[in-house]
């Protein structure tokens, strides 16, 4: 859960009152970054405080999926936006929740479902307009090796935190 734990103290930290100045000297930066972005201030505060150092929510990744909304063809914006109107920011969606709406938007816009790894592009489609926090839980098991009980994280749900296609 330590991904988790920084998303809610991030999530917690700018329910606050944080400004410009309280950042530090690499957010300063990217937040200038963004700034060509997103027009709004407590946007782009606020998507630069959910910059992880690593993993799906990392400069790279979130400066990746910004680029590569940007670069969608009409098709793939109007899909895009289609998405965007059936996922609500800040509700959590199983990963059967996101297999649904995506399968449903791909059906209503009359574009090819996914035939195989389903569950990996419908989700691959869901990150790619979000910051998304990964809801898990420890679940039990026993290694057959040692036949030790041991336990591993298993993903409950995600919860979109930020829309990455900018506001027109």
């Amino acid at each position: 859960m330590f991904i988790n734990s920084i998303v809610t103290e991030t999530i917690a930290a700018t329910s606050t009152a944080l400004t410009y100045s309280d950042l530090n000297r690499n957010q300063k930066q990217k937040f200038a970054h963004l700034r060509g972005i997103y027009e709004d201030e407590d946007t782009i505060l606020k998507l630069t405080l959910l910059i992880e150092p690593r993993g799906e929510n990392s400069w790279k990744s979130i400066y990746d999926k910004i680029a590569a909304i940007r670069r969608g063809d009409y098709k793939q914006q109007m899909y895009d936006d289609t998405l965007y109107e059936n996922i609500v920011v800040g509700t959590e969606h199983s990963p059967d929740d996101i297999i649904k709406i995506v399968g449903s938007v791909r059906y209503d816009m009359d574009l090819p479902p996914y035939l195989s790894s389903l569950k990996r592009n419908c989700e691959r489609d869901f990150f790619k307009l979000f910051v998304v926090e990964t809801i898990s839980t420890d679940a039990p098991f026993v290694d057959k090796e040692t036949g030790e009980p041991k336990t591993k994280k298993v993903v409950v749900s995600y919860r979109p935190l930020f829309r990455l296609k900018p506001e027109e």
